[in-house]
């Protein structure tokens, strides 16, 4: 108990202003030490006392919540519906012994209710596996060791360090920063990073003044940041206000609408067929209302796409599950089908295309020229290059691929970088996409030296003298070429580039004067040449791209000769490619400029002619996170469907504003939170996600068209029936076996079916081409109008049977229902199981029994058949065997039909699915 009673209670951390307090005071209160952090029976306490860091999830729906509200869906409605009215009019009419009919459609209301609930329940617990799989991490000092945990794991008092990109897992006080800034747009609304610092602040200051504050669910923009939890889970600021910021996402693809437009058309269509066949058989039949209604129901059922909702989820569940085994997490479900969809995509260089793990390859200074980096020879040139070694070990935060890199070389050559020489420093100015530099001012002996590496166009610039022969003298214009000489010489091999520069200063610099001090008047020290090589699954996958339609492009801050070179390794751009396929960061910035003046957004105001620069370039370098942003944007503008591929903070925007965004599982945690879609494996799965997108939208394409033109064609049958003034040709309970216990299971299968075997040898489907292409519709018009007759044709001749044997008028009706059962079957069963199973390949291309459940469907729905017919009391009767085989030979036409027509356009040339 000793150990709970030293705890702060919640009420004491919720109530502490700690902005007010010194870093000793907060310190003290929290009962924590910042050097060593807790201890692991202290964390395991807290832990108890404090629960986990976390808000709570938004509350899934019961089971009975959800089965209430999936009796709410429209279709599930009109059943109901049907089924009432059914058994009103059997009641009315004293026909009790008919209620069963009532009966059999409510007990497949409640089938099709569970089926959708079960298929839903089932995507979301494939959601939430996957939500399992993008753990938060922290950086956290316990028990004196600095170790990764998650997020959840935090207590208050941990001792955090935060760095550039990092998401702020709790709210903390900061007890040191090294010019940290962080954004807190997501709390006060603020477009601007704050800076951070360590000192109290008057206890009445508002959350946007709280500069020694860091709270969850920001992010660190800048520099790095030690601060101890005060505050975790519900009791953050995020926390308290969660139920705001907690909106409901909408979920729904774009496919998905398209298809809830089909069904409301459908069942408007459903409306004014029932009242148009209605008025048919009561003003030409002259048949009662009461029984007109009985048709009216039969009809609704017909008309009805039943299973749709399922089938769609089905397909998108099975999908987002393909996507997880190609190594992509699906974060929002419009990406899984807009991933099938791009035509361009945009590719971050460090880390996507290369490997982003840095090693120094060569050294050139003014004294020792080029240099090959191993251990002899950086022993034999130890004294030229002691200067760039300060360099690489003081201005070094080990925080990034390249300053590990430089560590290395440093420890190559003799010496280590130790948390001594960075607690040393007078101050910091860290790296950030304008400035391209990263430098420090350290302590000497008789004074202070700041020290920095960058991009060597920008050191350069800033730089007056050169060493030489171990001493500073004024550059020359000679100094200077060859320093870019050597520059070129480097970037045209691939090689990322560093250049080193310091500047000796005067002891003022160590009495609060560094504040005052500007990176000019620099002694250019040497370069670095740095090997990333590109992953060499990279030009396989842009050659995949690029036969599937879809353009890769590279956007660097890289210069452009080392952009230049890396892409024309993988593919991006052929060997023969100049400087000139490069645009530069700068060109974007002055058209940036130009467009200020006009009341349009910037890639509004740009000239048809600088989108298609952009539009056919290829590579961009030396960028800013603003100019990846517009980038994209003209590319949208240009009516290209953008992926935008990254890890850092400075491609969080751009994967905000694509189309889809695409993070890599080892990026910063803001990249991820913003994008639409995880890759935990490396560039390949880019084009292995795209492939499963591209299927997504095949296989709705092959539901959708089997459902239509079957519905099409029992709505058919009836407008014949109604006309020829014969009876109702199927019941509605007939109908409801017929599309949702035979044909949900052919459907389906249709949603497991492989992808056709060019899916990535075509072109992207235009964002804006329905899902029903114009040849679909043609398809579905052929297909039932044909069956339409062949189904006439078996009630007919079935109907003359009956007479010439004499049956009575009730099994004669009977016997015709069963006749139009057995073909319809028939077909329906070769069809969906085979011939449909592609747009445009013969069954023989695709493979007979290359879908095993197609076959096991097609294995449940001769059952189903063969039960409603022979056991079930559908209104059905066991036909003659002497008819039976003229029936199935009439469901063998469509699908010869539906083979002769593909292959008649393939011999013509024609496809009948341009886009993928």
């Amino acid at each position: 108990m000793a150990t709970i009673e030293r705890i702060p209670t919640q009420e004491q951390l919720s109530d502490a202003t700690w902005w007010s307090k010194t870093a000793d005071q907060v310190t003290q209160e929290l009962k924590t030490d910042p050097v060593n952090g807790l201890s692991v029976t202290e964390i395991a306490t807290r832990q108890i006392e404090f629960g986990k860091n976390s808000l709570p999830e938004e509350e899934r729906e019961t089971v009975w919540q959800s089965l209430i509200n999936a009796f709410k869906d429209p279709l599930a409605l009109i059943l109901t519906a049907a089924a009432i009215i059914s058994a009103v009019v059997h009641i009315s009419k004293g026909e009790t012994s008919e209620l069963q009919q009532s009966v059999w459609i409510m007990a497949i209301v409640v089938f099709m209710v569970l089926v959708g609930y079960f298929t839903d329940r089932s995507a979301g617990n494939e959601l939430e596996k996957l939500k399992a799989l993008q753990k938060t991490v922290a950086r956290a000092v316990r028990g004196g060791k600095l170790v990764d945990l998650e997020a959840s794991e935090l207590v208050p008092g941990d001792a955090i360090v935060l760095k550039q990109g990092d998401r702020v897992p709790a709210d903390a006080r900061v007890i040191r920063s090294t010019n940290g800034s962080v954004s807190e747009a997501l709390l006060t609304g603020e477009p601007e990073a704050k800076e951070k610092s360590p000192a109290p602040i008057p206890s009445t200051s508002e959350l946007a003044q709280r500069d020694n504050m860091v709270f969850a669910g920001t992010y660190v923009e800048s520099g790095n940041l030690d601060a101890l939890v005060t505050s975790t889970g519900v009791n953050t600021e995020l926390g308290k206000i969660w139920n705001e910021l907690s909106a409901v996402e909408e979920t729904e693809t774009p496919l998905q609408k398209q298809l809830e437009q089909l069904g409301r058309m459908l069942m408007i269509g459903t409306l004014i067929v029932c009242v148009a066949v209605i008025l048919i058989y009561v003003i030409f039949q002259s048949y009662n209302i009461i029984d007109a209604l009985l048709v009216a129901v039969a009809l609704a059922i017909a008309f009805i796409p039943e299973a749709l909702g399922a089938i769609i989820t089905i397909a998108l569940a099975l999908g987002v599950r393909e996507m997880v085994t190609k190594r992509a997490i699906i974060r929002k479900l419009r990406a899984a089908e807009g991933l099938g969809s791009v035509s361009v995509v945009c590719t971050d260089k460090t880390g996507t295309i290369t490997f982003g793990k840095m090693t120094v390859t060569h050294i050139w200074t003014l004294d020792t020229d080029e240099v090959n980096v191993e251990h002899q020879t950086l022993k034999r040139y130890s004294v030229e290059l002691l200067r760039l070694m300060d360099v690489a070990r003081l201005a070094n935060n080990l925080s990034d691929p390249s300053e590990l890199a430089l560590g290395q070389l440093a420890e190559m050559a003799g010496f280590t970088i130790t948390p001594e020489d960075r607690a040393a420093r007078v101050k910091e100015f860290p790296f950030n996409s304008a400035s391209k530099r990263m430098g420090v001012i350290h302590p000497e002996k008789l004074g202070a030296t700041f020290r920095s590496k960058g991009a060597p166009e920008i050191l350069l610039e800033r730089c007056t003298h050169i060493l030489y022969q171990g001493k500073p003298r004024e550059i020359t214009s000679v100094d200077v070429e060859r320093v870019r000489g050597q520059l070129s010489k480097f970037e045209s091999q691939g090689y990322r580039v560093l250049a080193f520069a310091e500047r000796e200063l005067g002891a003022e610099h160590l009495n609060g004067h560094a504040s005052e001090f500007r990176e000019d008047e620099l002694t250019f020290v040497g370069l670095v040449a740095l090997s990333d090589p590109a992953r060499p699954e990279v030009a396989e996958t842009v050659a995949k791209l690029r036969e599937a339609g879809i353009t890769a492009k590279m956007i660097t801050g890289d210069s452009p000769i080392t952009a230049l070179s890396i892409a024309k390794s993988v593919g991006i751009v052929p060997q023969s490619a100049s400087p000139s396929a490069v645009i530069e960061g700068r060109e974007l910035a002055a058209w940036e400029a130009e467009s200020r003046g006009s009341d349009k957004e910037t890639v509004a105001a740009w000239s048809e002619e600088k989108i298609k620069r952009i539009a056919d370039t290829h590579i961009y370098a030396r960028v800013t996170p603003r100019d990846k942003v517009l980038i994209v944007q003209a590319l949208q503008r240009a009516n290209k469907l953008t992926a935008m591929v990254g890890d850092g903070v400075n491609d969080a925007a751009a994967l905000k504003q694509a189309d889809v965004g695409i993070a890599m599982s080892t990026g910063t945690d803001i990249a991820k939170d913003v994008s639409d879609v995880v890759l935990t494996g490396t560039y390949s799965a880019i084009a292995a996600a795209v492939q499963v997108g591209r299927t997504i939208l095949y296989r709705t394409r092959l539901y959708t068209h089997a459902l239509l033109s079957t519905n099409g064609a029992e709505v058919g049958l009836f407008i014949v029936a109604a006309i020829a003034g014969w009876a109702i040709p199927l019941t509605a309970l007939q109908l409801l076996v017929i599309n949702l216990l035979g044909d949900s299971w052919l459907s389906i299968a249709l949603a497991t079916e492989r992808e056709e075997k060019d899916v990535m040898q075509k072109p992207p489907r235009p964002s804006d081409e329905p899902v029903i292409t114009p040849y679909m519709w043609l398809s579905i018009l052929v297909q039932s109008v044909l069956v339409t007759v062949l189904m006439a044709i078996s009630f007919v001749w079935a109907g003359d049977y009956a007479r010439s044997a004499g049956l009575d008028a009730e099994t004669g009706l009977a016997l015709q229902r069963t006749a139009v059962f057995i073909m319809f079957m028939t077909q329906k069963v070769l069809r969906s199981a085979f011939t449909a199973r592609s747009l445009r390949f013969n069954l023989w291309q695709i493979g007979f029994f290359s879908n095993k459940w197609s076959l096991i469907a097609a294995g449940i729905t001769v059952v189903i058949a063969f039960a409603a017919i022979y056991v079930l009391n559908v209104g059905m009767t066991a036909p003659p065997s002497e008819i039976v085989p003229a029936l199935i030979g009439l469901g063998l036409i469509p699908p010869v039909v539906e083979e002769a027509i593909k292959l008649a356009r393939r011999a013509m040339g024609k496809d009948t699915v341009k886009a993928a």
